[in-house]
């Protein structure tokens, strides 16, 4: 038939591949089934996916929205790779060298630093 592109296009062997990826890198930090459920684990997967060549159509900075329990939502930038520097992103667009966010930045290479930094008084 088509080799499998319907399914691509369809998202499903993507979502699969992530959600494949996802359990073997908690299966590697031991918390898979653990009670404290995921942190960036997923934004790591998914930075991954991104940079990966095995799938054309996504690309781009990760665009990362926290929502909270009470349905509050915060937006992040993300420092993401642009041509040989590292950029601060907002919703998946570079900021230009004018542009300045006071959202809290993210960084796919190291996602704990956040949490880190979030717990310094």
């Amino acid at each position: 038939m088509d080799g499998g592109k319907s399914q691509w296009r369809s998202g499903q062997v993507g979502a699969r591949d992530g959600k494949e990826c996802l359990r073997q890198l908690l299966l590697a930090r031991r918390t898979l089934g653990a009670q404290h459920g995921l942190d960036m684990d997923p934004l790591e997967v998914l930075a991954a996916l991104i940079r990966s060549s095995n799938y054309e159509d996504i690309g781009g900075a990760p665009q990362a929205i926290k929502v909270y329990r009470h349905l509050n939502s915060e937006a992040f930038s993300t420092l993401w790779q642009v041509g040989a520097e590292v950029t601060p992103t907002y919703s998946g667009r570079p900021l230009l060298d004018y542009e300045r966010t006071f959202a809290p930045a993210l960084d796919p290479n190291d996602p704990g630093a956040h949490a880190r930094r979030a717990r310094q008084p």
